[in-house]
């Protein structure tokens, strides 16, 4: 889908706040810890994303009504598990990350807590391919994955499907690919 019909001139993208970025670096650092990748993390990305795969097949599914706490673990793991599969698009697509204006299409209310420090106040952290054809948003699509147990596990498949270029855009149309459901 376009970026949620609006039209591609008027998707005003920005770099990350410093914040932001520094969050996300330690985010990331953090997931290397947790999936215990050591050197792998630099060496091979296809290693580092099948083991974000791995570890979120192995999760029990948060579902609606989770306690407070478990509900911040899942953003935790969501920024952190994100944040990696994003850095591996980085290196090896050439994806960029970017604050967009809020994506206009609604999220499920899980997936945007009140007190969000990956949201800044109009904006969404969000990976861009090079050519701008293409917009991910890898830490609400690790969020879906460890909320919704209906949901395909395919952290592999859209990684690779990211890295062939597909699907087909249109160079800067925005066009999201990351989060969508899957049958």
């Amino acid at each position: 889908m376009l970026y949620g019909g609006v039209p591609p001139a008027a998707v005003a993208e920005s770099a990350l706040d410093l914040l932001s970025a520094g969050t996300l670096a330690e985010a990331i650092e953090q997931a290397v810890e947790l999936l215990e990748l050591g050197d792998a993390a630099a060496a091979d990305p296809g290693a580092v994303v099948r083991a974000i795969e791995a570890f979120v097949a192995g999760r029990s599914a948060l579902g609606r009504g989770a306690s407070p706490a478990a509900e911040a673990r899942v953003h935790q793991l969501a920024a952190q598990l994100g944040g990696l599969w994003g850095r591996q698009l980085e290196a090896t697509a050439g994806f960029a990350w970017v604050a967009l204006p809020r994506f206009p299409v609604r999220l499920p209310d899980l997936l945007r807590p009140r007190r969000d420090r990956w949201r800044l106040p109009e904006t969404e952290v969000a990976l861009v391919s090079a050519d701008r054809a293409r917009v991910a948003f890898p830490i609400y699509y690790m969020a879906s994955l460890l909320i919704d147990r209906a949901r395909r596990i395919d952290v592999v498949a859209a990684y690779d499907e990211l890295r062939r270029g597909e699907p087909k855009a249109a160079p800067r149309s925005y066009t999201v690919v990351v989060p969508r459901k899957r049958p």
